[in-house]
């Protein structure tokens, strides 16, 4: 009687699991020549290549064909196994030459289908392996889910993990088996994992001065410093601030904890209102307020404005920077100011930024300071104007409309107001010259004077305020080719007084999932990629440490090494964002590196033999193919700190040439740089690797949903699968979007 053959599935480099197969249709002979010929139905197709039945949709049934006379079978049966070898499903059919197997239930990733036939001389098991993607399919199997031990894992992954579903805590460390193998990533069935004497429970992993299972008691995150994202860490939380370490607005009075410590307020105690201060970073200014509420008094800040688009510092008679809130809202503003002679006028303007016009704002001074109260009603932005100056440019302005619409070169602007442009009585509400320097005569060469693609009267309206002044609101500058100066043309532009485009959108994230139908459910990768539509971006990276830059002398990806808190970024560069678990990473990284030496201490192995240029090929056949096994003892239960690395996936795509490109599920959506912060954060707060719940679909999903409110899961909701993350139920969730795609050129490495 010949024995199964098996091979182990190639690994990739962000979850390791065990993953073997059986040869198809393999045939163990018990005293007859009869065997079953095939399987077929529905939605179930054989894969050559890999050897597998591949189950893509919900089947009802399988159809086996006898091979041979039938007229000696007395029964047929069948029993389905997962990749552990847990029967999942059995049963028995007619013994007909053609039968049925209905309501068949499969496990996710790798089944082993036997069909026993049975006669008077013996039985025979014919085997086929079956790959099952399809989620439907498990909801017939016929497995214990009961919790013997109400630990949360039920009895058939109790069995799978070899955990004992009698006993809540396998190995005595204080933490369940459900906690050990879905949140801390540790062995439920040693209660030292790392071997430092030093019980699981008793560990801290996130350093945070809570052990795991003090978190686990009170309902932290033992993985993160700060479960509720509030700035103050878990152990402050419980220990010097009797806050909610799971709230982070303990009080309930919009300002989150952290704040209101910072501010000096009680995060225990609800406050109606806030009175605060807040001065500009270069102390010229001040903003004051006492009837802010929490969400107001969170981001009630000063900012000096670096780069106006509206150039308000040049608006006739300016005597100070400009200056933003950060909130809208009802203050006082007091802007430092030594008069220069009694003649000066100085007073606070509000430039409404929908209408572009100055606002006067009744001022009083006193000791230094020039003091107004701000606009709640509109975007706003301030500065202080010498009044007098100011109206004198205002009564000379052009306050009649133009009588003549003849347009000699056809820009969509008068001759005679053009001709007002270029002397400057049709000017901006700042005083500026809509044509900076330019000379009538120039203007008039042409109806694009700045070649941007737009006619001239395409950038600009007139409008007349309420003193019948008029002047000229930009819609873009006629005299650049990219006003705001985010590298997008002014013609491509929505919103070219703004960087990015209409409604704040700075680029594109996409969300790749990847997972082969010969892949055991629990491999794939899962990452984002973000592309930038604009110039001179920064991206928040602070805390992701490993990383990769292209290096333009070196024409390709090289590591960027040490810690960086900023990514620049300018219009087409691109970032993928992706979560590794460590061991398997070094591996590749030695390989990159040429230590093929330290691949194979990192890898456990003792070196055999001597290895040359041909490394790459062995290493695919050999460490891949039996470091398998390796890497799930030394990492299975090893959750990794710093694991999120950026442009890992980019790099290897360059590193290695000739790679099989892997289909990936992608959806993309256009990104705010408020939900590019909402990723970056996402992964910061993070960045760890946990096999089951925080590893790549984990934060590629999460951070997904983070940034759009979205709820793109890589788990099932309910049922036997919902306790983790997979690359493969992300990539099946995506697919059941509509206009989703499928890519299979790009950024699809498998290690």
């Amino acid at each position: 009687m010949r024995k199964n053959t098996k091979s182990i599935i190639a690994l990739s480099l962000c979850m390791s699991c065990m993953a073997s197969s059986i040869s198809p249709a393999t045939t163990y002979a018990k005293g007859t020549n009869m065997t079953v010929k095939s399987i077929e139905g529905t939605g179930v197709t054989y894969n050559e290549k890999t050897g597998y039945f591949e189950v893509t949709g919900e089947i009802d049934q399988l159809t086996g064909t006898l091979n041979g006379m039938t007229k000696d079978v007395t029964s047929v049966s069948y029993q389905v196994t997962d990749s552990k070898g847990i029967v999942v499903k059995e049963g028995s059919v007619d013994p007909e030459k053609q039968f049925t197997m209905d309501e068949l239930g499969f496990a996710l990733g790798e089944n082993t289908l036997k069909i026993t036939t049975e006669t008077k001389s013996g039985s025979k098991d014919t085997y086929f392996p079956i790959y099952n993607t399809s989620i439907e399919n498990t909801l017939n199997m016929d497995v214990d889910m009961a919790d013997s031990d109400n630990d949360g894992l039920v009895n058939y992954w109790e069995e799978f993990f070899g955990t004992d579903k009698n006993k809540a805590d396998t190995d005595n460390d204080g933490l369940s088996d459900l906690v050990e193998i879905t949140v801390l990533g540790t062995d439920p069935l040693k209660s030292d994992t790392d071997g430092n004497g030093v019980k699981d429970g008793d560990e801290d992993f996130d350093e945070d001065g809570l052990t795991n299972l003090q978190e686990v008691k009170a309902g932290t995150d033992p993985c993160a410093v700060d479960s509720d994202g509030d700035s103050l860490s878990d152990y402050d939380e419980i220990n010097v601030y009797g806050t909610d370490p799971m709230n982070e607005d303990t009080d309930n009075d919009g300002a989150n904890d952290g704040w209101e410590v910072a501010d000096g307020f009680n995060p225990k105690k609800r406050d109606k209102k806030f009175e605060l201060t807040v001065s500009a970073a270069d102390n010229s200014a001040t903003l004051y307020s006492k009837k802010l509420i929490g969400s107001e008094a969170q981001h009630f800040t000063l900012n000096v404005v670096e780069n106006d688009v509206y150039n308000l510092a040049s608006t006739v008679g300016a005597l100070s920077q400009v200056y933003e809130l950060g909130e809208n809202v009802k203050a006082t503003l007091s802007i430092k100011h030594t008069k220069k002679n009694d003649a000066e006028n100085p007073q606070i303007y509000c430039y409404d930024i929908a209408k572009q016009k100055l606002i006067y704002l009744k001022s009083t001074y006193k000791d230094g300071y020039l003091s107004a109260n701000t606009k709640d009603d509109k975007e706003s932005r301030y500065i202080v104007l010498d009044k007098t100056a100011y109206d004198k440019y205002r009564k000379s302005a052009n306050k009649k409309p133009s009588t003549s619409g003849k347009d000699s070169n056809k820009d969509g602007i008068s001759d005679a107001d053009a001709q007002s442009m270029c002397n400057g009585t049709l000017t901006m509400a700042t005083g500026e010259k809509v044509f900076g320097d330019a000379t009538y005569e120039e203007v008039q060469k042409n109806a694009d004077f700045d070649g941007d693609g737009l006619t001239n009267g395409e950038e600009i309206t007139i409008a007349t305020d309420d003193e019948g002044t008029r002047y000229v609101i930009l819609k873009s500058s006629p005299i650049l080719l990219d006003t705001d100066g985010d590298g997008i043309n002014d013609k491509e532009d929505t919103a070219p007084l703004e960087r990015g485009l209409k409604d704040g959108i700075v680029g594109t994230v996409q969300l790749y999932s990847r997972h082969e139908t010969d892949q055991s459910f629990m491999l794939g990768h899962a990452f984002l990629v973000y592309t930038s539509y604009i110039n001179g971006q920064s991206l928040d990276i602070k805390g992701i440490n490993r990383s990769y830059r292209y290096d333009e002398m070196q024409e390709t990806y090289v590591e960027r090494s040490g810690d960086h808190d900023i990514y620049d970024m300018n219009r087409g560069d691109y970032v993928s964002i992706g979560n590794y678990r460590s061991v398997a990473l070094d591996i590749i990284y030695d390989i990159v590196m040429g230590d093929f030496d330290q691949a194979f201490k990192d890898s456990g192995f003792t070196k055999q033999r001597s290895y040359s240029e041909d490394l790459w090929k062995r290493f695919e056949h050999y460490l891949v193919i039996k470091g398998s096994s390796i890497l799930l003892e030394k990492g299975y239960h090893e959750a990794s700190k710093n694991s999120i690395r950026y442009n890992e996936e980019i790099y290897a795509t360059y590193a290695y040439e000739g790679f099989i490109q892997y289909p990936n599920a992608v959806i993309t959506k256009e990104v705010t740089q408020e939900q590019l912060d909402a990723i970056t954060a996402f992964a910061e707060k993070n960045n760890y690797y946990g096999l089951l719940t925080n590893n790549c679909s984990s934060i590629a999903s999460g951070a997904w949903n983070a940034a759009f409110d979205d709820t793109l899961y890589a788990r099932e909701s309910k049922g036997l699968y919902s306790i983790f993350d997979t690359p493969m139920i992300l990539k099946a969730h995506i697919l059941e979007r509509d206009g989703v795609q499928v890519d299979v050129e790009t950024f699809g490495v498998s290690l």
